[in-house]
């Protein structure tokens, strides 16, 4: 079995840090995309095994859910999370119902997040 793949979606130098380590830890390759443009030029080329995609990419408050129905669009089978400090319930809901998964990224979730990015990946 090989490395795992992740496309991460994150606009913060602090949280694209964070979840560098996070996947150098876990001994996957991470590919960044540091805005919503990249982000989506990045899905287009597939191969990730994992979507992590910060909500708040350039304060559009629905990026996130529209990368959702991108990948959904080209044919992603990568499960999806969508990292945020503070996602609205009804927003919460609509990730949810679109088969993301929510992770809160305040430090007392990170564990959390931790746990379901190995879990998703199989490990």
């Amino acid at each position: 079995m090989g490395k795992k793949s992740v496309l991460v979606v994150e606009d913060h130098e602090l949280w694209q840090k964070f979840l560098a380590d996070h996947m150098r830890e876990i001994d996957a390759d991470m590919t960044l995309a540091r805005d919503y443009g990249e982000g989506m030029q990045a899905l287009s080329k597939g191969g990730h095994d994992l979507l992590v995609f910060d909500n708040t990419l350039l304060d559009i408050a629905n990026a996130s859910v529209d990368l959702i129905q991108a990948a959904h669009r080209f044919r992603s089978e990568a499960p999806i999370i969508v990292f945020s400090a503070d996602l609205p319930s009804e927003t919460q809901r609509v990730v949810e119902a679109l088969g993301a998964v929510y992770a809160n990224k305040t430090e007392r979730h990170q564990v959390t997040f931790r746990e379901s990015v190995q879990r998703l990946l199989g490990m």
